[in-house]
C-alpha cells in the first residue's frame, strides 16, 4: 500500500489541534494522540427518471452534462441517454446492444467497450462524438463486467469476466496491455484518470481498492463493506465516491467516500440498486437504474466535511 506522502506529496501534518476543514486533509492530533481526516459529507436527491429503465450499462461525464449508456432492460440495450442535470434525452444508439459494458468520457467525446452480446463477452469498442457512435479498435482480451475509468483518448480497461487481472489503455486508437492489477476483479467499478484511477470492490464480494498511477497498481484503503456490482464516479482517487451494490440487498443503499486515504461511510442512497449506473466529478455525480430494471435517478453532491478518527484493521 502507497505512503500518504506518495499519495500527496506531503507528509501526514502534525497539529495541536484539529485542521482548517479541507475534504482529503490528514493530520496527527497531538492533544489526545488520534489520526484523524476530513471527510466529503454529501447530499442525496431524487432526479427525473430515465427514460428507459436498465441495469448493467455504463456511464460517463459531470454531473449536468453525462450519460448512461447500453445496458439490459432487460433485453441488451443500444440506448443512449444524456442528462444535463433535470432531463434525460435519448440521443444516437450504439451500433451493438449489449450489458455488463464498460465505458467513460464525456457527451461529446464518449467511449464504450466490452460486454455481453448474449454471447459470454465481446472486445468491441465504440466511440461517441456527441451525435452518433463509431467503431473503435478492439481489446485485446474480450471481457464483461469489468471497470473502465479516464477518457475517450486515455482510458484504461481493468479485470473482468472471465475473471483476469489484466488491464489494458486505449490512446484512442489502440488498445495496449499494461501492467496486470494485484488481483482478478469482477464486477467493479472505477473512477478518475489515466494517471490517477481507482478501481473499487467487486465479486465475492470483497473489499478492496487499488489505485492506478499510469504505471503501477497499488493497494489503497478498503471499503468499509465488501460487496459488488458497485457504481462509482470522481475525478481523482483522492475523492472517489462509491455507491450501492449487491451481496447482501441492504449494501444497495449504502455511499461510500474516498480521500485518499481512507473510505467513509456518507448519506445513503433512497432506493437500495445494485447493477447500477454512475457518472460524476469529484463534488457532484448521479447514480441511475439497477436491479431489477429501475429507472430512477439520485443526484449526489458535497456538501461539506466533517472530521473523522482514522482506524487501523
Amino acid at each position: 500500500m502507497a505512503t500518504y506522502k506518495e499519495l500527496h506529496g506531503v507528509n501526514v501534518q502534525y497539529r495541536e489541534s484539529d485542521a482548517t476543514a479541507t475534504v482529503g486533509d490528514v493530520w496527527y492530533n497531538a492533544s489526545t494522540g488520534i489520526l484523524k481526516m476530513y471527510a466529503g459529507i454529501g447530499a442525496v436527491a431524487s432526479g427525473n427518471n430515465l427514460n428507459t429503465g436498465r441495469q448493467t450499462g455504463t456511464g460517463a461525464g459531470p454531473q449536468t452534462a453525462g450519460m448512461i449508456i447500453g445496458g439490459d432492460a432487460p433485453a441488451k440495450s443500444d440506448e443512449t441517454e444524456q442528462y444535463d442535470g433535470t432531463t434525460w434525452t435519448e440521443v444516437g444508439d450504439l451500433n451493438t446492444a449489449r450489458g455488463h459494458l464498460m465505458g467513460d468520457g464525456t457527451q461529446t467525446a464518449g467511449l464504450v467497450f466490452g460486454g455481453n452480446l448474449p454471447p459470454p463477452q465481446t472486445n468491441i469498442s465504440e466511440e461517441f462524438n456527441g451525435t452518433s457512435w463509431t467503431a473503435g479498435n478492439a481489446l485485446n482480451t474480450a471481457r464483461r463486467k469489468g471497470a473502465g475509468f479516464g477518457i475517450q483518448t486515455a482510458c484504461v480497461a481493468a479485470g473482468g469476466i472471465p475473471s483476469n487481472s489484466d488491464v489494458e489503455e486505449y490512446n484512442g486508437s489502440t488498445w495496449t496491455e499494461v501492467t496486470n492489477m494485484p488481483a482478478a476483479r469482477t464486477s467493479f467499478d472505477g473512477a478518475g484518470i489515466l494517471t490517477d484511477g481507482i478501481v473499487m470492490a467487486g465479486g465475492g464480494p470483497n473489499a478492496e481498492a487499488f489505485e492506478y498511477d499510469g504505471t503501477n497498481w497499488t493497494e489503497g484503503g478498503d471499503l468499509n463493506a465488501a460487496r459488488f456490482e458497485i457504481a462509482g464516479f470522481g475525478h481523482t482517487t483522492s475523492t472517489a465516491i462509491a455507491t450501492g451494490g449487491n451481496d447482501p440487498a441492504p449494501l444497495g443503499l449504502l455511499v461510500e467516500s474516498y480521500n485518499g486515504t481512507a473510505w467513509v461511510e456518507d448519506t445513503d442512497l433512497l432506493t437500495s440498486r445494485g447493477g447500477h449506473m454512475a457518472f460524476g466529478a469529484n463534488n457532484a455525480g448521479v447514480t441511475a437504474g439497477g436491479e431489477p430494471v429501475l429507472a430512477t435517478t439520485e443526484e449526489w453532491t458535497l456538501t461539506g466535511a466533517s472530521v473523522e478518527t482514522v482506524a487501523f484493521d
